[in-house]
């Protein structure tokens, strides 16, 4: 029965997608003007990269879109875009099979970092099997045992960490290590500025935190609107401004 629902939302969803788009296609022919994009358009986003990295990029796409709506739906976990009405989702990490469509816009780099203020009281890790010894703070999207995987010059090392505070943001994440509560693996955007004032410091240096794509997931592109369209477009043109680096990773 779910399965029909959903069957049938999608086709109702297609079906009044081509009907606006017709619409303003109809509309711009009359005018003999390019179509411009208008609506309401949702984006289903992670909660730290919207706040963070995504409210330049819709600031400057509505100055140049003025009669589209941009409506954010900020959550970690993983929506599924029909049920909640978004027409594209970001989403880090590797992606399961699925009928969606995807385009990569980089890289997220990670870090493994505390606070000074920590580290004064502890002595630093100097490999990865010593974080058993520390206090570790992670994603309570998993159990509160979960394998923390570095690479070095050596190879893979996994780490099975028990995480004494856990939190379904990354926001609050950053909050406890800057309190001096413990260890944890952040997002480059939320410990660069950190970094540079000195409040915040990277553990294990030599062993890195592998990396994960940023991808942008919708459905096949004949369902996408134009405001969709144009803002996946805008979201590529800007991904090396918006990743920071102007390469492939988010620092």
């Amino acid at each position: 029965m779910r399965g029909f629902l959903l069957q049938r939302k999608s086709f109702l969803y297609e079906q009044a997608r081509n009907i606006l788009e017709t619409y303003d296609l109809a509309t711009a022919s009359a005018r003999n003007a390019r179509p411009e994009p208008t609506g309401i358009l949702t984006v289903a986003a992670p909660s730290s990269l919207g706040r963070h990295l995504l409210i330049p990029i819709a600031a400057e796409f509505m100055r140049l879109h003025p009669q589209v709506s941009l409506d954010f739906r900020l959550s970690e976990r993983q929506v599924n875009i029909l049920e909640e009405g978004a027409e594209l989702a970001l989403r880090i990490g590797e992606l399961s099979d699925s009928s969606l469509r995807m385009r990569t816009l980089g890289r997220v780099s990670r870090f493994a970092v505390a606070s000074p203020k920590y580290i004064q009281s502890h002595t630093l890790p100097a490999e990865p099997s010593e974080l058993n010894e520390h206090l570790c703070l992670g994603y309570s999207r998993f159990s509160s045992r979960t394998d923390w995987v570095f690479e070095s010059e050596f190879g893979r090392h996994a780490v099975d960490v028990e995480c004494v505070f856990r939190a379904d943001d990354a926001d609050t994440l950053q909050a406890a290590v800057l309190a001096g509560m413990g260890i944890a693996i952040l997002p480059g955007w939320l410990v660069q500025p950190f970094l540079q004032q000195g409040t915040m410091q990277r553990i294990l240096p030599d062993y890195m935190v592998p990396s994960l794509p940023l991808n942008v997931i919708y459905p096949d592109p004949g369902l996408l609107s134009l405001r969709a369209r144009s803002f996946l477009d805008f979201l590529v043109e800007k991904k090396d401004s918006f990743i920071g680096t102007g390469k492939t990773e988010l620092i």
